[in-house]
């Protein structure tokens, strides 16, 4: 008895290492089982997560193409009637506009995949007319940029040449000026049917070429601003060399990016050559870069003579150009070209130079504001929709008690700014002439009647602002007038705003050091 008890006992003594060493397992096994559980349930959560997100994503994508499709005429996707797709890959989204017409919209998304859902938004989408503009430039002397820079003759300007030359080293600088084109412009390739064809396209004539097999001539971004210069090679540098940016100052390394924008085969059998710059076109007008312009150098080989017209030879038909193909936004918004107040209290002095402009009415003494616009930014052929000219009043002086009765009127002469500050005149604008010398038909500007517009406050929609308005963006429809300034049916010599009540609102002029409070004329075209 006592022998078999003892048998029990030490046979229980020897299993209990065993029986707990598999519990150990048996706990291990259960733990590690659940953290795979677990991650697997944390992956294929995130998995839900990515796949709702990349079907937002393709829903805002969706949203805009719709939105571009319809273009400035609105009826744009809105929350009551979105963009739908309930298979995308499994997934589904739900996008729309936060409004059905406007030129700036913001776009949300909701991705949905396997009960997981991601809400995305994108605001300040531009919307784009939807027909695509082309442009060239070729411009001549004295409104070019284009200039060759030679390492043999380090301190030479040749901003005059006739020619860009890029053999024994030389090198060619060209920079357009992009400022025709509507802020905000798209650069865009297009397909014509056969090919895509690039959004920016410069193109070089060849006047000279000799030899080089294998030679390839590269486009490189420039970054740092340089001056063309009115030199052939002789005489003091006024302007680019090997050396200097302007003729005095250093570059400052070597001016350049090191890597190519795009690279060309030069070839003998073509008068034109081309560099495809849709990238870095875009990103100036996307202000990503700031346009100084391109380099151009032969990259790979050697060649005897490589000569290209410049923007100074004598055949205007050979000249560099610049093709560009974009998309232009709706709404276009314009600062003067000039701007200035005339005063009866003061009628031999300009206030051209002047910020605050000024306008009001005494009963003894009144001013009155002049602007004009320049609309060659505008594509030819373009249809205006609306047209505003709004001024910011940040103050308003001497109140009366009266609705602020402020008309705008179509000038009939043409006027010069002038950049004095209630001085003497030289050659601009004052209230008894229209250029410091030349009186206006009538003192006090020539404008006909009846006037075009009445002041609205843009907050309220109050035409005539009410009595108690003292701040805030007022505006003047001015569609109609606009709409025959572009057509050029009219002379555009710009308004003049007159008011009847001795109320004066402070108005930032174009001088005014904040931009966002300077005058602003905006149109939406198609």
């Amino acid at each position: 008895m006592n022998g078999a008890a003892r048998r029990v006992r030490q046979l229980g003594f020897t299993l209990l290492p065993v029986v707990f060493a598999m519990s150990m397992i048996a706990a291990i096994a259960y733990l590690l089982n659940r953290d795979s559980a677990t991650n697997a349930a944390i992956t294929a959560n995130q998995s839900d997560v990515d796949r709702a997100r990349y079907a937002a994503e393709a829903g805002l994508q969706a949203a805009n193409y719709q939105v571009q499709q319809k273009g400035c005429g609105g009826g744009f996707p809105v929350s009551g009637s979105p963009v739908i797709n309930n298979n995308f890959g499994g997934a589904s989204y739900s996008a729309y506009a936060n409004q059905a017409t406007g030129t700036t919209l913001t776009l949300t998304s909701t991705g949905t995949y396997n009960g997981t859902a991601v809400t995305l938004t994108r605001s300040n989408v531009l919307v784009f007319q939807s027909s695509r503009k082309s442009a060239t430039l070729q411009p001549g002397p004295g409104s070019s940029q284009d200039a060759t820079v030679d390492p043999s003759r380090p301190t030479r300007n040749y901003g005059a040449d006739d020619r860009l030359v890029l053999d024994s080293g030389s090198e060619a600088l060209l920079r357009f000026d992009l400022s025709s084109l509507a802020a905000g412009s798209r650069i865009v390739g297009w397909y014509n049917g056969t090919a895509l064809q690039p959004g920016a396209n410069l193109s070089l004539y060849q006047t000279t070429n000799s030899g080089g097999a294998g030679v390839k001539v590269s486009a490189y971004l420039l970054t740092s601003n340089w001056v063309e210069g009115t030199k052939t090679g002789f005489g003091t540098a006024d302007g680019v060399t090997w050396n200097t940016y302007d003729g005095v100052n250093a570059w400052s390394g070597t001016g350049y990016n090191s890597a190519p924008l795009v690279t060309v085969n030069y070839s003998q059998l073509s008068n034109w050559n081309s560099w495809d710059l849709t990238n870095v076109a875009a990103a100036w007008m996307g202000t990503l870069y700031s346009n100084y312009g391109v380099r151009l150098r032969v990259s790979t080989g050697s060649i005897n003579s490589l000569h290209y017209a410049s923007s100074d030879d004598g055949s205007g038909g050979l000249h560099p150009t610049f093709a560009l193909n974009y998309l232009a936004p709706c709404t276009q918004t314009l600062t003067p070209s000039a701007d200035s107040y005339i005063d009866s209290g003061a009628v031999t002095q300009n206030f051209g130079g002047t910020t605050p402009l000024s306008v009001y009415n005494s009963g003894v003494r009144q001013t009155r504001t002049l602007l004009q616009f320049d609309f060659s930014s505008v594509p030819p052929g373009s249809t205006i929709q609306s047209a505003k000219l709004r001024l910011d009043s940040t103050a308003m002086g001497t109140p009366s008690g009266n609705t602020k009765t402020i008309s705008a009127y179509t000038i009939t002469q043409s006027w010069v700014e002038g950049t004095a500050n209630g001085s003497s005149p030289g050659n601009a604008v004052t209230y008894n002439t229209r250029n410091g010398f030349s009186a206006w038909t009538t003192a006090g500007g020539t404008y006909s009647t009846p006037s075009i517009a009445m002041a609205t406050d843009e907050a309220s929609g109050n035409s005539p602002p009410a009595s108690n308005f003292s701040t805030g963006w007022i505006y003047w429809d001015l569609t109609a007038l606009v709409k025959s300034w572009v057509a050029g049916s009219t002379n555009n010599y710009g308004v003049i705003l007159i008011s009847t009540v001795s109320d004066q609102p402070t108005l930032p002029s174009r001088e005014n050091a904040t931009a966002a409070n300077q005058p602003q004329l905006v149109i939406t075209y198609q």
